[in-house]
């Protein structure tokens, strides 16, 4: 479906939020417009809420390979994934660990604030 972001003017933390069924396509499609964006950071964080949307299908390891070739994301990045099942849980640690250190630092959470917490964010 989709996959919307908000850089945040101050910290210019990343928050990027799944929509719906979100497949290979959208992933790429939004690593091009953060690249893309004057106010993206490389380096800094990013809050990945995917509570409100599922992946798709065919989403496994070539697609996360493809994900981690077109990443804009840098060694000194780090990254919270938010998940609300299981499955979803796996699947983000299978992510992180194709994505490796050469794209940043990614952890997994089933709590919103303490991947807040993690990344360093004040969400008073």
């Amino acid at each position: 479906m989709t996959i919307e972001y908000h850089i945040d003017d101050e910290t210019g933390v990343v928050f990027t939020r799944l929509i719906g069924r979100v497949e290979i396509n959208d992933f790429v499609e939004h690593q091009r417009r953060l690249a893309e964006d004057d106010n993206f950071n490389g380096n800094g964080c990013e809050l990945i809420d995917t509570t409100s949307g599922s992946v798709g299908e065919g989403l496994g390891f070539r697609s996360f390979s493809q994900i981690s070739d077109t990443s804009p994301w840098l060694p000194d990045a780090r990254r919270a994934i938010v998940v609300s099942s299981n499955l979803t849980y796996g699947l983000a640690n299978v992510f992180s660990m194709i994505m490796g250190r050469e794209h940043g630092e990614i952890a997994v959470f089933k709590d919103i604030d303490a991947a807040s917490a993690w990344l360093g964010i004040d969400r008073s």
